[in-house]
């Protein structure tokens, strides 16, 4: 089982033994994946000040990266949650793969469950890892015609306005 927690005053190891991973921006805002059951990181995620979703992780294509951006997407209201899903998956993945030439590392996590008080509405969190910043900023689109493949397509299924974003770089690869 995956989680995904945003932390804004640094971030603490759970206390547990689980795997988890840390990324943290240039701003402090770190984010922490943890892979565990929920029994393993209940008391943790409760008693920290955090923002935080259980998730099912589907890796598209996998790289070690350098930097990593990461979107929290809202479904557009008229699609049920595993049409957004399905979409995200099935017609997407495909399009990112061609159009993402910049990109090395490409995970969907589908939000199953808010797991912390407050944390934001959303449906799916993406992380697009790419081995340098300088291919993050020159390589994120194959072309002009494949950014606007990619915004139209986006358009279908996420709703632009109701998401958010964090540029974040590894710091830690995995806990014990």
């Amino acid at each position: 089982m995956k989680f995904i927690f945003v932390l804004r005053d640094g971030p603490p190891a759970p206390p547990v033994p689980v795997r988890h991973t840390v990324d943290v921006g240039d701003d402090g805002v770190a984010l922490v994946s943890v892979w565990a059951t929920d029994a393993d990181v209940t008391g943790w995620f409760r008693a920290a000040p955090v923002d935080g979703w259980q998730v099912e992780e589907r890796v598209q294509w996998a790289a070690p990266f350098a930097v990593k951006q990461v979107s929290f997407v809202h479904r557009l209201p008229s699609l049920a949650r595993d049409e957004f899903a399905a979409h995200w998956t099935d017609r997407h993945t495909p399009l990112a793969r061609v159009h993402h030439p910049g990109v090395c590392h490409y995970v969907q996590n589908v939000v199953l469950a808010t797991v912390t008080p407050g944390a934001a509405d959303i449906d799916g969190i993406a992380e697009l890892g790419f081995a340098s910043d300088d291919d993050r900023r020159t390589r994120y689109y194959d072309s002009p015609a494949g950014r606007e493949i990619i915004a139209e397509d986006v358009r279908r299924f996420i709703d632009l306005g109701a998401g958010f974003r964090l540029l974040v770089r590894p710091t830690q690869a995995s806990g014990s």
